[in-house]
C-alpha cells in the first residue's frame, strides 16, 4: 500500500470507530466519509472557516495540596530556577551574564483546532440539530516516545496512537481539548487488527468528554414543539372520537 491509502485507510477507520463508539450516548452525525453531497459540501465550509495551533495539553490530575512552608519555599525556586534558565513551559534560547543558556519544551503539545468562522456553529447547529461538534485534528500513529534504541534494534518495541481533538458547543464555546491515546506492538502490522482492537478505547475516552447531561436548544425546542403539536393533535382525535368534546 502507497503511504495515502494506509493514510486514508486509518482515517476512515478512526472515523468509523468515533461513531460506533459516539452513538451509544448520543445522536451523531459522521461527516468524514457521509456519501451525501450537501454533506461534503458542509465538510469543505467547516475546512475552511477552521485552522489549527499547538496548544498546551491539559492537566488530567490535580496534585495534592502541600503544606503551605513547602509550597511557598517551592515556588521561590521556582522563581529563582526560572530567573537563571528561563520557564520550562516556555522554553528558549538565550545569552545572560555571558553565559549560553537553553531549556527544552517540557510540557506535552497536542494540535487544536481554531475557529475563523464562528458563524459556522449557528449554521450547522440548525441545519443538523446538533449541539456538539468534535472535531479530529489530527491523527499520529508512530513508535512510542521515550523508546530505548536496544528496543528498536531487537523490533519489540510499543508503537503510539494519539488522536489530537477538540470539542465545541452549539454557540462556539470550547468544551473540551486534547489529545487521547493508546498502544500497541510493533509486531502487529495487520492495519485491520490495529484499527479494530486499538482505535476503540481512544475514541471511548474521546466521546467520554462530550457532554450529555441535557438536550441542545435546538433539540429542545424541536422536541418541545413536536410534542405541541402532538398534543393539538391527540385532542383532534378525542373530538372526531368523542362526541361529548365536541
Amino acid at each position: 500500500m502507497s503511504a495515502t491509502q494506509i493514510k486514508y485507510n486509518f482515517r476512515i477507520g478512526l472515523a468509523a470507530t468515533m461513531y460506533s463508539q459516539t452513538i451509544k450516548e448520543h445522536t451523531a452525525i459522521q461527516m468524514y466519509s457521509a456519501d451525501n453531497e450537501d454533506i461534503q459540501q458542509d465538510l469543505t465550509y467547516i475546512y475552511k472557516s477552521t485552522g489549527y495551533h499547538y496548544d498546551y495539553m491539559p492537566e488530567m490530575e490535580e496534585k495534592p495540596e502541600e503544606s503551605r512552608p513547602k509550597e511557598v519555599l517551592n515556588k521561590i525556586k521556582k522563581r529563582a530556577d526560572e530567573t537563571l534558565y528561563g520557564s520550562k513551559e516556555q522554553g528558549g534560547t538565550w545569552v545572560k551574564g555571558g553565559q549560553l543558556y537553553s531549556v527544552d519544551y517540557s510540557k506535552e503539545r497536542f494540535m487544536n483546532i481554531r475557529i475563523l468562522n464562528p458563524n459556522m456553529f449557528d449554521y450547522l447547529s440548525k441545519k443538523y440539530e446538533v449541539g456538539y461538534f468534535v472535531f479530529i485534528n489530527q491523527l499520529d500513529v508512530k513508535i512510542a516516545p521515550g523508546t530505548d534504541y536496544r528496543a528498536l534494534e531487537n523490533e519489540m518495541y510499543q508503537r503510539e496512537i494519539k488522536v489530537h481533538y477538540s470539542i465545541y458547543d452549539q454557540y462556539g464555546n470550547l468544551v473540551y481539548a486534547s489529545a487521547a491515546k493508546n498502544y500497541f506492538p510493533s509486531v502487529m502490522n495487520d492495519m485491520n487488527l490495529i484499527i479494530k482492537g486499538h482505535f476503540p478505547k481512544v475514541c471511548r475516552e474521546i466521546a467520554f468528554h462530550i457532554p450529555k447531561e441535557e438536550l441542545p436548544k435546538v433539540v429542545q425546542e424541536k422536541r418541545e414543539e413536536e410534542q405541541k403539536q402532538a398534543a393539538e393533535q391527540e385532542k383532534e382525535l378525542d373530538a372526531t372520537y368523542n362526541p361529548a368534546q365536541r
